[in-house]
């Protein structure tokens, strides 16, 4: 958000004045590029190409798709972490609204197998904790330490994720790590 309106409607092609037609505040702007650089659209093409499938394949494949998604917003995703400390209220208001968006997308996507699940969990912080743990092992990898995971790998090592939160989630207060 340090850059100006007047410089995103030059690099638009548009004059400033069309700019705030579309949008009332650069805030309004701001959360729009968000919602639309992000991988709310996307989630939403999944849930609604997703036919109905175990479990087990259904975690696997919105983790490894999840994470692919946020490998190709990488740029945008490290903007919206540079912009944070700059614009605190601005950037979180508007990313409260986008996080509520991609969790209730999550939670729509595990609600058919509620009743698979052991625990009494509510969805809302499986759908968290699911895509909190994909963007923490993203950060880690991609952005901090500045590395693309092999693809084999990749795959590899979300599907252990996948074993570990089904373990949790099916074998209830009991389930071990072994």
């Amino acid at each position: 958000m340090g850059t100006t309106t007047k410089e995103i409607a030059s690099k638009a092609g548009i004059s400033e004045v069309t700019l705030f037609r579309y949008f009332n505040t650069k805030e309004s702007l701001f959360e729009a590029v968000l919602v639309k650089k992000s991988i709310l659209e996307d989630l939403d093409k999944l849930g609604k190409n997703m036919k109905e499938m175990p479990l087990e394949e259904l975690l696997e494949y919105l983790t490894f798709r999840a994470y692919q998604l946020m490998r190709d917003k990488k740029k945008f995703i490290k903007i919206i972490l540079s912009e944070i400390h700059g614009y605190p209220v601005k950037v979180i208001s508007a990313y409260e609204n986008f996080t509520k968006k991609l969790n209730e997308g999550f939670e729509k996507a595990f609600s058919p197998y509620k009743e698979d699940l052991k625990m009494e969990l509510p969805l809302k912080v499986v759908a968290q904790f699911f895509l909190g743990a994909i963007f923490s092992y993203f950060l880690m990898s991609e952005v901090f330490l500045n590395r693309e995971v092999k693809e084999d790998i990749l795959k590899k090592e979300l599907g252990t994720f996948v074993s570990i939160l089904l373990e949790g989630l099916k074998g209830g207060k009991d389930a071990k790590i072994s």
